[in-house]
């Protein structure tokens, strides 16, 4: 009898931590360097994700962009809400801009797909993770 008891209250330990996994989505949290691209060129950066914020730090021009962001399914969207340059971004995202990336989140590593469309070139960008 005490057997089953204990039978039972293991099996509902493990049902019950079987999904307890941390998610693409939790995974992305923290901050993540830039490292390089292929299809196209692109400023150094660093970019720092909190559960509902991204902050994009361009270390050229002093350059932060602040935004709402979503991963779901691997896409990952971001709308600029804000964007402070202290000494000039250069051409940059304006506020109100929707991206929206592939985004593969690993151990140690992201990566970033976008398609070619009319209005900007296909690029992978790589990132190494900060903490």
């Amino acid at each position: 009898m005490i057997r089953r008891v204990f039978l039972a209250f293991l099996v509902f330990g493990l049902v019950a931590c079987g999904d307890d996994g941390v998610s693409p989505e939790d995974a992305i949290i923290g901050t993540w360097k830039f490292q390089r691209i292929t299809g196209g060129s692109f400023a150094p950066q660093t970019w720092t994700f909190t559960a509902t914020t991204l902050t994009i730090m361009a270390t050229a021009g002093d350059c932060t962009i602040v935004s709402d962001y979503t991963l779901v399914d691997g896409t990952l969207t971001y709308t600029v809400t804000s964007r402070v340059a202290v000494s000039g971004c250069g051409v940059g995202t304006p506020v109100g801009t929707v991206v929206v990336f592939e985004a593969t989140v690993t151990t140690d590593g992201l990566t970033l797909e976008s398609e070619a469309s009319t209005t900007q070139v296909g690029a992978t960008l790589i990132f190494a993770r900060v903490n």
